[in-house]
């Protein structure tokens, strides 16, 4: 039989990933701006050209360890 380990809710956390508080933050963070997008019936591209942002579809699919947690809040913040 195969035990089950429950994770901690923070899978950086669980995999020992460098700076995993800041990367589950940064995720959570990515997680509201895409739901923003979704809500507002918009593209990717549509989003990236309103925000002025090319790094959006990269941050999107989850690319975001060299964007500070700065920066993803201030996009956040104009979505």
């Amino acid at each position: 039989m195969t035990d089950i380990e429950h994770g901690s809710g923070n899978m950086y956390a669980d995999l020992d990933t460098a700076d995993a508080a800041a990367m589950h933050q940064k995720a959570e963070l990515v997680s509201k701006h895409t739901r923003r997008i979704e809500l507002r019936g918009c593209s990717t591209a549509q989003a990236t050209r309103e925000l002025g942002w090319p790094l959006l579809p990269d941050v999107l699919r989850g690319q975001f360890r060299e964007v500070s947690i700065t920066t993803i809040r201030r996009i956040l913040e104009r979505a």
